[in-house]
């Protein structure tokens, strides 16, 4: 008998009756603390404007996964060309001795098969990462207020927390 890892299934999606129009309205309060932060800061995106390094790599997929795992890029053995971008978190351009949260993305190059999103074929993939075992939210409507509180500074995020 094996221990071999299996995938959870012990989770169910739910997406809420209002949910397009929150996350229209979530895109519209990140594109007002965009266009504050690179008056500011100049150019840049709302979180993780900061970035530390870019990189340029491979991922190699190794042969052996378990079933579960042989999906999209990871289904058969393959070495693919990857940028990295290592980033601090906060919307503003702080030192790297502030603490912060550190992000870590990269994106798969050479990717084939139908987007994710179902908007027609894939040429890429990304992941993205931060330096947390766990969010710290509980949803997304929780992290967006957090972001616009954060983002007026001063006593705002007081009120919220």
């Amino acid at each position: 008998m094996t221990n071999a890892p299996a995938p959870s299934t012990g989770w169910t999606e739910i997406i809420a009756p209002d949910e397009q129009g929150r996350y229209e309205g979530f895109a519209r309060q990140f594109t007002d603390i965009q266009k504050r932060k690179s008056e500011r800061w100049g150019v840049g995106r709302t979180l993780h404007r900061k970035q530390i390094t870019g990189a340029y790599g491979t991922l190699e997929v190794l042969d052996g996964l378990p079933p579960f795992a042989q999906h999209g890029l990871f289904a058969t053995p393959h070495v693919f060309e990857v940028w990295t971008r290592l980033s601090n978190g906060g919307m503003d351009r702080a030192r790297d001795s502030v603490p912060d949260v550190r992000g870590f993305s990269f994106r798969v190059l050479g990717v084939k098969g139908d987007s994710a999103l179902g908007n027609g074929p894939a040429k890429s993939q990304d992941f993205t990462l931060i330096n947390h075992e766990a969010f710290s939210f509980s949803g997304s409507t929780e992290f967006v207020d957090f972001v616009v509180a954060a983002s007026k500074g001063g006593g705002a995020i007081l009120k919220h927390v």
